[in-house]
């Protein structure tokens, strides 16, 4: 197997890009600092909406391979806060970080990044692990895609709760409701 000399520069977000397994512990981070140089992680926080999918687009295409009687229920759960809008929006995320700055280095991604989906396992042997659970969104991708998904959905989490009224009925986010509705709206 040829190796392929390692580059300092970015790739772009679907290139997939060989581990260096040459290179030494000093070379490796040299090459880390090179890549957050081309990278710096205040880019990490851009994003503009110019040239965005229509999320409720989206969220149609999405639906059209589900099965008819779950998508109202679906959509119903989706709509009532931003935490559940998110969780069920996948896509919508998916393509808007496509979009966003990638240092080129690629990891098995959570593709659904938040505190409900971390959790503790018991291996074999008995040891108690603390990790991922929730596997069903996983993708090959860079590891910026998960801190990104990361942030907004373990935000607006603890939002949830704290969104209640003194009488105890829970406020409602207007996007979540508006892009839900949209979506079970009109036809696919």
């Amino acid at each position: 197997m040829s190796r392929q000399p390692v580059s300092s520069q970015p790739t772009h977000a679907t290139a997939a890009l060989e581990p260096p397994r040459h290179l030494n512990r000093d070379d490796l981070r040299a090459l880390g600092r090179a890549r957050r140089e081309a990278v710096p992680r205040g880019r990490l926080a851009e994003w503009s909406p110019d040239g965005r999918q229509d999320p409720v687009k989206t969220l149609k295409a999405s639906n059209r391979s589900r099965l008819p009687g779950i998508v109202p229920i679906r959509i119903g759960r989706m709509s009532g806060d931003p935490f559940a809008f998110l969780r069920g929006s996948a896509g919508v995320m998916a393509n808007d970080l496509a979009r966003t700055p990638s240092t080129g280095i690629h990891v098995q991604a959570c593709g659904d990044m938040h505190l409900v989906n971390l959790g503790l396992f018991a291996t074999p042997e008995r040891n108690l692990v603390f990790d991922v659970n929730d596997f069903d969104e996983t993708l090959p991708g860079p590891w910026e895609w998960d801190l990104g998904g990361w942030s907004p959905a373990s935000s607006s989490a603890p939002a949830r709760s704290a969104s209640a009224t003194t009488s105890g009925a829970r406020q409602r986010t207007p996007l979540p409701r508006r892009t839900a509705c949209a979506c079970a709206s009109s036809p696919t």
